[in-house]
C-alpha cells in the first residue's frame, strides 16, 4: 500500500508534467548546431538543427531537434511538417504536426525567441536502401493547405532541405542461377 501511494503521489511530475512541458527557449543561436537560416515567408526562420543520427535503417526512428526562431508576431498557428526522400527523391518518412508536440502553437511564439522542437519520423520499412536520402522541413498552413516558402539568406527561393542522411541496408539482389556448395 505504501509503494502504491508513494507512485501515486510521485507520478503527477514525474511522469505526467514532462509529457507536457514547453519546448525549450532560447535568447540566441549560440548555443544552436548545424545554423542553416531559412526564412519562411518573413514568419519565422530555420535557424538550425540537431541530428545525432547520420545513418539509419529503412524501419527505424529518426530523431530530430529544429530550432525555430519567430520573425514576427505571427497571427495564425502553423503546422511543421519533416520528411524524408530517398536517393530518387520518393518520401519515405513524414510528419506533419504542431509545434511543441501541440502546446505551443506558432500564435504563442515571441519575435526574436528561438525554440527547440522535437520530432521522431519512422523511415518506412518499405524504403529504398543503401542510399543517400534527404530531410526536409518547413512549415505550412493546413486551411488551405499550403507550404510557407522558404527562402535562403539571400532571399533566393530554396528547397528546405536541411541534412543529408545514408539509408543504410543491404541492397535486394537476385541472382540469377545461384551456386550452391555442400
Amino acid at each position: 500500500a505504501l509503494m502504491l501511494l508513494t507512485f501515486s503521489a510521485l507520478a503527477p511530475w514525474t511522469l505526467i508534467a514532462p509529457t507536457y512541458s514547453l519546448p525549450v527557449r532560447y535568447a540566441d543561436e549560440s548555443a544552436i548546431p548545424n545554423l542553416t537560416h531559412i526564412d519562411f515567408d518573413g514568419q519565422a526562420e530555420l535557424v538550425g538543427y540537431s541530428l545525432p543520427q547520420k545513418s539509419i535503417l529503412p524501419g527505424q526512428d529518426l530523431d530530430l531537434t529544429v530550432y525555430w526562431r519567430a520573425l514576427t508576431v505571427m497571427s495564425e498557428d502553423f503546422s511543421v511538417y519533416v520528411r524524408v526522400l530517398d536517393a530518387d527523391g520518393d518520401v519515405v518518412a513524414r510528419w506533419d504536426a504542431f509545434p511543441g508536440a501541440g502546446l505551443y502553437p506558432t500564435r504563442l511564439w515571441q519575435p526574436g525567441e528561438v525554440i527547440a522542437d522535437q520530432y521522431r519520423v519512422r523511415v518506412s520499412p518499405d524504403a529504398r536502401s543503401p542510399g543517400v536520402g534527404s530531410v526536409l522541413v518547413g512549415l505550412f498552413r493546413r486551411v488551405p493547405n499550403e507550404n510557407l516558402v522558404a527562402r535562403s539568406p539571400q532571399g533566393a527561393e530554396v528547397t528546405p532541405i536541411i541534412a543529408r542522411i545514408k539509408i543504410a541496408g543491404t541492397p535486394d539482389v537476385q541472382i540469377e542461377n545461384p551456386v550452391l556448395f555442400g
